[in-house]
């Protein structure tokens, strides 16, 4: 099985996604609504984040294991989100950081050893 790991960098106002590749990295990045940050009413406002939070799990949908990160609540909202409404992309989150937003660059560079990281310690060790 080849593994499509992914790192997601968001907040209430856009995710960025990194497929890492054998070649490079593919990038995605979706805005969110201009709702979801403003003083919209409230019920409004959660329905935005909801359609926002779909078409980022849209994007993830391929990954094998996905890297969560963010400066804010917003990656512990997108994380219950997807808890609540996709068993099978659940089960792809490997972690969760908290991340301000970094350039693409340090972002990409973050993920590959986060992930190097993690294939070289034993399952079920922590250090």
């Amino acid at each position: 099985m080849r593994t499509r790991q992914a790192i997601l960098w968001v907040d209430k106002k856009e995710a960025t996604i990194f497929h890492l590749q054998p070649q490079g990295f593919e990038t995605t990045r979706v805005s969110a609504p201009e709702a979801v940050g403003s003083a919209a009413p409230r019920a409004n406002a959660v329905g935005m984040l909801t359609s926002f939070f779909q078409l980022v799990a849209g994007a993830l949908a391929d990954a094998t294991a996905i890297l969560v990160t963010g400066p804010s609540a917003a990656k512990l909202d997108f994380v219950k989100y997807v808890y609540r409404t996709d068993h099978a992309l659940t089960l792809k989150i490997v972690g969760v950081e908290t991340l301000e937003r970094p350039t693409d660059r340090r972002l990409v560079g973050y993920v590959l050893d986060y992930f190097d990281t993690a294939a070289r310690v034993p399952h079920g060790l922590t250090g």
